[in-house]
């Protein structure tokens, strides 16, 4: 039944919810300074309507769409420090799912849960999502990219490869970290031709000695 197959993915994200959010209030405890920062940034995006940054002075020139989304969670939930830290802990839980997806298309369903209850509970991605800074972003959007790109790759839809970019610019977009994904990316396939090369040369010259 449905509700049989989805069910270890439901608890998994369940527990993945609940480890970002159980006291999130409350610990860590007060309010980093990097919190208050993106917070104070947040709220004069709010207050002031021609107040729209793209890069921010406050954050050593950090980009600004995490604080646009700070703004939305103030807009809907009220300036706190638990807004600001709602934000990262959505990220947290986006990993976690997109995670899933991408290990289930590479490896299978039970890789795939696997994958997913790891990244619900690991240190770095705990720690990260109950903090309101920029850190948490780079792996959401790195297991989303990978995803879209191998779901792109395969089925040559034009909105498949249309996530993809989005997901790879406001990866770009969120923290300067990720600027070493398409690094690691483009050594990859670097390393995926050179070995197609390989194969091909080998091929040949195992059918130029078959016919000799």
């Amino acid at each position: 039944q449905l509700w049989l197959r989805y069910a270890p993915l439901a608890i998994i994200m369940a527990i993945a919810v609940f480890a970002r959010l159980w006291q999130i209030d409350q610990f860590p405890f007060g309010t980093w300074f990097d919190e208050a920062t993106n917070g104070l940034e947040a709220a004069q995006i709010l207050k002031e309507p021609s107040y729209r940054p793209v890069f921010l002075d406050s954050t050593t020139l950090l980009p600004a769409q995490f604080n646009y989304l700070v703004a939305a969670a103030f807009a809907l939930f009220g300036v706190s420090t638990t807004s600001v830290r709602l934000v990262t802990a959505g990220f947290g839980v986006a990993a976690v799912l997109f995670a899933y997806l991408l290990f289930r298309r590479w490896l299978g369903e039970r890789i795939g849960l696997v994958a997913a209850a790891m990244f619900a509970v690991l240190r770095y991605s705990l720690n990260f999502s109950r903090l309101g800074m920029h850190g948490i972003t780079v792996p959401a959007f790195e297991v989303a990219f990978l995803f879209f790109l191998d779901r792109a790759l395969e089925r040559k839809r034009l909105s498949d490869f249309a996530w993809m970019g989005l997901t790879l610019g406001f990866g770009l977009s969120f923290y300067f970290a990720f600027r070493l994904f398409p690094v690691v990316l483009a050594v990859f396939a670097g390393g995926m031709i050179l070995a197609a090369l390989i194969r091909r040369r080998d091929s040949a010259l195992r059918r130029l000695q078959g016919h000799l």
